[in-house]
C-alpha cells in the first residue's frame, strides 16, 4: 500500500506502461506490504496483440506486454559478439491477421543474457504440454525482414496464471502441444538479395522520421575508402557525401 504520494502528467519519456499519469513519491511517501488481500489485484498487463507489437517497431517510450501459447525455444545461445540470448516463439490464433494466418500468429521473442538465464529457471514448466506464457517488457525489433520483440531489462514471465487473456487461450488451443526445444529458429523471412530495397546515400541524408517516431535504422553495405583517426575511436569513411 503506498500513502502520501502525487499524481503528475506522464512525461514523453521511457516509461514501461502507456498511461497519461504518474505516481511520484515524496520523502514522507509510506509504502507497506498488505499481505494477500484478494480484492486487490497483484498485477496488470498491457497486452498487445502480435499485430499492434509489430506496429510498435521504433517505439521507445512504452514497452510491450505479449501473450501466446509456447510452441519452441533454443537453448542459451552465444552470437558473434559474445552475447549469451535465448529465443522462444508464442503463438496466437485468436485473431485473423489481414497478412499470412500461418506467419502472423506467431512471434518470436529474443531474450538477452540475465532475461536469458531467468527463463532457464522455468524449464520445468516448458516441458509440460499447454504452456501458456505471458512475457512483459519487450520492444519491437525488425532483425533480416522479420519482426521480432526482444527483452528488457523490465522482462518478466507468467506461466499459465489465472489471467482473462490466457483463459481465452486456452478455450481456443486446446491441443496438447508440448513445447519444442530446438537448435535454432529459422525466420519466416529471410531477405534475399533481389529482395533488399538498395537506395541511394543521399537518400538516407534526406531520410525524414515515420510519424510518432523518433528513430530509423538501416543496415547498409558500403566499400571502406580510407581510415580517418579520430580522439577516442575511428571515423569510417565509405563515401563522399
Amino acid at each position: 500500500m503506498i500513502s502520501k504520494y502525487g499524481v503528475e502528467d506522464a512525461p514523453e519519456i521511457y516509461r514501461p506502461v502507456p498511461e497519461k499519469f504518474i505516481i511520484k513519491l515524496y520523502r514522507k511517501t509510506e509504502v507497506t506490504d498488505p499481505g494477500n488481500i484478494p480484492t486487490i489485484p497483484r498485477y496488470k498487463f498491457e497486452i498487445a496483440t502480435f499485430d499492434d507489437a509489430r506496429s510498435g517497431r521504433g517505439d521507445v517510450v512504452n514497452l510491450i506486454d505479449v501473450v501466446g501459447k509456447l510452441t519452441k525455444s533454443t537453448p542459451i545461445q552465444i552470437t558473434n559478439n559474445g552475447k549469451n540470448t535465448l529465443e522462444i516463439v508464442l503463438k496466437d490464433e485468436r485473431f485473423e491477421s489481414n497478412n499470412n494466418m500461418s506467419q502472423n500468429d506467431s512471434m518470436k521473442i529474443v531474450l538477452w543474457e540475465n532475461q536469458a538465464y531467468d527463463f532457464l529457471h522455468y524449464k520445468t514448466d516448458c516441458e509440460k504440454p499447454n504452456v501458456f506464457l505471458l512475457v512483459t517488457g519487450t520492444t519491437s525489433k525488425l532483425v533480416k525482414g522479420e519482426h521480432v520483440l526482444w527483452s528488457s531489462s523490465s522482462t518478466n514471465y507468467f506461466f499459465n496464471i489465472d489471467n482473462p487473456a490466457i483463459i481465452s487461450l486456452r478455450a481456443n488451443m486446446k491441443d496438447d502441444l508440448i513445447p519444442d526445444i530446438v537448435p535454432i529458429i529459422k525466420s519466416h523471412a529471410q531477405s534475399t538479395v533481389e529482395d533488399v530495397e538498395r537506395v541511394e546515400i543521399q537518400q538516407l541524408f534526406d531520410a525524414q522520421l515515420p510519424e510518432g517516431k523518433n528513430a530509423i535504422a538501416f543496415t547498409i553495405e558500403a566499400t571502406i575508402l580510407e581510415l580517418i583517426p579520430i580522439y577516442g575511436g575511428w571515423c569510417y569513411m565509405g563515401c563522399k557525401r
